[in-house]
C-alpha cells in the first residue's frame, strides 16, 4: 500500500470507512486512509474479487487496492451518495437469490453461512444497495444487484 492514495483509492477508502467504520472506543475518529487500508487489507482483497467476478472492478497493480473500481461501480457509487443503504426486505430470499448470495461470498473466499450484517463485504454491498437482509436476517440481492450477476453470467 503506497503513503499517498489516488483520487479512485481514497473514494473507495472512504465509502468503506462510512460502511464499515473501525473507529476504535478509545479514539472516536477513524483512522487516516492508509491505515484503514493496513487494517483492512484482507477484507478489501475479498470484496476486490467479489467486484472483479461482476465486472464492477479490474486488476491493478497501480492502485493502493490491488485492483481499481470500473465505471459501473463509480456510478453505483454515485446513485448511492444521495441513497441510504438498501433497508431489509419483508420477504424470504428464494433458492435462486440464495445461490447468487452465496456465490459472492464463496468468490470472496468464505462460506455462504459466514455471511452477518457485520461482515466487510455485505456491509460494503449493502451500502452500494447491491445487498440487504432478508425478513429472516438472510442476505438478499437486491434487483441492481441481479441485473448485474445476469449480465455477467447470464442467469
Amino acid at each position: 500500500m503506497t503513503d499517498t492514495l489516488d483520487i479512485e483509492s481514497n473514494l473507495m477508502v472512504a465509502m468503506f470507512q462510512e460502511a464499515h467504520p473501525i473507529a476504535s472506543l478509545d479514539t472516536e475518529t477513524e483512522p487516516s486512509a492508509t491505515k484503514y487500508l493496513t487494517c483492512c487489507a484482507a477484507d478489501i482483497e475479498r470484496l476486490g474479487r467479489v467486484f472483479k467476478s461482476v465486472g464492477l472492478a479490474e486488476a491493478s497493480t497501480e492502485s493502493a487496492l490491488g485492483w481499481k473500481p470500473t465505471a459501473d461501480l463509480l456510478h453505483i457509487i454515485a446513485r448511492q451518495v444521495v441513497a441510504r443503504p438498501a433497508r431489509p426486505s419483508q420477504k424470504q430470499a428464494t433458492a435462486n437469490e440464495r445461490k447468487v448470495v452465496e456465490s459472492l461470498f464463496q468468490l470472496a473466499g468464505g462460506e455462504a453461512a459466514e455471511y452477518v450484517e457485520d461482515d466487510f463485504v455485505f456491509c460494503v454491498l449493502n451500502c452500494l444497495g447491491l445487498l440487504r437482509l432478508d425478513r429472516v436476517g438472510g442476505c438478499k440481492p437486491t434487483c441492481l444487484l441481479q441485473e448485474i450477476f445476469e449480465g455477467v453470467f447470464g442467469v
